[in-house]
């Protein structure tokens, strides 16, 4: 558990398995910065797989592989606070809705840059939002020159965008992903901004 200002450099040697359980919970007013970092194998019963971030959370230069949120959303990350996420890799990811990351409620800020979303799903019978993520209920993402690619999900393969939220989206590639509803985005009654970016293949 996070509760202060914290800093994590794996050097890019090291590999954090959670083996059931998450890696990090974040509380409210704390932050937390992880680089050169894999981080795998996350586990929840709930709501981030990986990670539940109340605060500030950076990811940077790292890996999020093979985390799940079982019966929950956001595969690696459940995010109510700021999330930043710079030249990082998101893949094989599961969780009911968001397969990857879920960005939750009014005050919920995702950056996401130079970054690769892949191979994230949802695996909820009953919804499935959001392949890679799930934004919901007034929280907003920006992304910028990055990869959505083979995620899948019920509604949205890669991106679920709900009432309220919003979505600015520039030079991004959003590719080969498939859902039932809005292969590559769902977007309900949202605003949803794209800029210089490429929707195929979905």
């Amino acid at each position: 558990t996070i509760g202060t200002n914290t800093t994590i450099d794996g050097g890019g040697t090291v590999i954090l398995s959670a083996h059931g359980s998450r890696h990090f919970v974040v509380n409210s007013g704390a932050s937390l910065t992880v680089s050169n970092i894999t981080l795998r194998d996350g586990f929840a019963n709930g709501d981030g797989g990986s990670i539940f971030n109340s605060g500030a959370l950076v990811i940077s230069n790292t890996l999020l592989t093979n985390n799940q949120a079982v019966n929950g959303s956001g595969g690696a990350i459940v995010s109510y606070g700021t999330l930043t996420i710079l030249q990082s890799t998101f893949e094989d990811n599961a969780g009911a809705n968001g397969g990857a990351v879920y960005p939750r409620w009014d005050g919920a800020y995702t950056f996401v840059d130079h970054s690769i979303f892949r191979r994230n799903r949802t695996t909820s019978a009953t919804d499935g939002w959001g392949g890679a993520i799930l934004l919901w209920d007034g929280a907003q993402l920006a992304i910028q020159d990055s990869l959505f690619a083979e995620n899948s999900a019920t509604s949205g393969g890669a991106i679920f965008n709900f009432p309220r939220s919003s979505i600015v989206m520039t030079r991004t590639i959003v590719s080969a992903n498939t859902a039932q509803y809005g292969a590559g985005i769902y977007n309900q009654r949202a605003a949803l901004t794209i800029g210089d970016s490429t929707l195929r293949g979905n």
